[in-house]
């Protein structure tokens, strides 16, 4: 499946993007998703530096991912200097001013060329909100994550299929984020309208995967290693 989205600033052969996650998604798991045809999208928790070398160390171009801070700006000037032009602007829930002043002074950085995924939202006002702001790519999913606590904590959410759905309806390309544990659930998402599935807890505990390796002691008095997955945005 070769996917173009909306705006022609993005083309995959595997319609699939890493989660941009500590523990998914850094410089080799970026490479091997690149090399399937997808894309990675690099976590932001960590230094400017560091997030700069990560992304050199990149053989494909991958997502940078910023949040809404003034230090925020700063690593997406740094970025688009190592030559990054595709950002992804990530926050818990994003259909917010504070994201959109974000979305726009992030554009102004970049200028027009870049490729801004913004997110995330899960109802047709807020993709619409995004793409107002000057989102190129909307990513929607809120609370649907194996490992995220959104909706337990504020009480907002929808489920996923429903917010792919609403949400479609803007013009701009759609990345489902959460709710994915099966393969099958990726076709779902394509179905209801996603041109884009993100993936995170399918990747968890592989090899390209970040996270750090503990080890643990089974009911059987057996060790065994694991790697740690958490929920961010």
């Amino acid at each position: 499946i070769s996917v173009t989205d909306r705006t022609e600033k993005l083309s995959l052969e595997l319609p699939l993007m890493t989660a941009n996650m500590d523990t998914i998604t850094e410089a080799e798991m970026a490479n091997f998703i690149g090399e399937k045809g997808g894309i990675g999208v690099l976590h932001r928790f960590t230094s400017i530096d560091e997030n700069v070398e990560m992304f050199k160390a990149c053989k494909y171009k991958p997502f940078v991912s910023i949040g809404c801070s003034p230090e925020d700006l700063e690593r997406a000037a740094a970025l688009k200097d190592a030559g990054a032009d595709m950002f992804c602007v990530d926050v818990a829930h994003a259909h917010a001013k504070y994201v959109g002043r974000t979305l726009k002074d992030t554009r102004d950085i970049l200028g027009k060329e870049a490729c801004i995924m913004a997110g995330n939202v899960a109802t047709y006002a807020g993709a619409d909100y995004l793409a107002s702001c000057g989102a190129d790519i909307v990513k929607v999913g809120i609370g649907g994550g194996s490992v995220c606590t959104t909706s337990i904590k504020t009480g907002f959410g929808v489920p996923n299929l429903t917010a792919i759905r609403e949400c479609s309806r803007v013009n701009r390309s759609i990345v489902a984020d959460g709710g994915i544990r099966i393969s099958g659930d990726i076709v779902k998402a394509i179905a209801f309208g996603a041109d884009f599935v993100m993936v995170g807890s399918l990747l968890a505990g592989t090899t390209p995967t970040p996270g750090p390796v503990v080890t643990k002691t089974g009911k059987d008095g057996k060790e065994f290693k694991v790697k740690v997955f958490r929920g961010m945005a």
